[in-house]
């Protein structure tokens, strides 16, 4: 019916045209540009050294004392974790907001129990304090 009419579908044009460019942003807005509007500006980065079981992480900490961390095991499943950071004599502590999901607990104990909450950090690297592994981070 709408169709029909000429002319009619013109008072929408800048409704809808607003409406899927804000669709189109929403969808393919690259994924830094959302963390850096949500965490600020990223401090520092580091990643996981090569290891024998395949853990991968990475850590991002930003200026409000936030941070991000990535973790995954063999590449099957990635977890993210997000809370706040101190860093007091060389220990970085993180102190998670989020808990990890029930799902990694059961299916993957290799990832799970090395989302450590402590490092030490030497030079531009990160040694994990608590995780059942050897975890090395390299700074970025």
């Amino acid at each position: 019916m709408i169709f029909k009419q000429k002319k009619h579908w013109e008072k929408y044009r800048i409704g809808l045209l607003v409406f899927v460019i804000g669709f189109g942003l929403a969808v393919f807005l690259p994924r830094d540009i959302i963390k850096w509007t949500y965490f600020g500006k990223k401090e520092m980065e580091f990643t996981s050294i090569e290891n024998a079981d395949f853990i991968w992480v990475r850590l991002e900490l930003y200026k409000n004392n936030d941070f991000l961390c990535s973790t995954s095991h063999g590449g099957e499943m990635t977890e993210e974790t997000l809370g706040e950071y101190n860093l007091k004599n060389n220990v970085l502590e993180l102190h998670l907001k989020n808990e990890i999901s029930e799902h990694t607990k059961k299916r993957c104990q290799i990832l799970y129990k090395n989302i450590g909450t402590k490092y030490r950090v030497s030079n531009d690297s990160l040694v994990c304090l608590d995780c059942e592994k050897e975890i090395k981070l390299k700074k970025n």
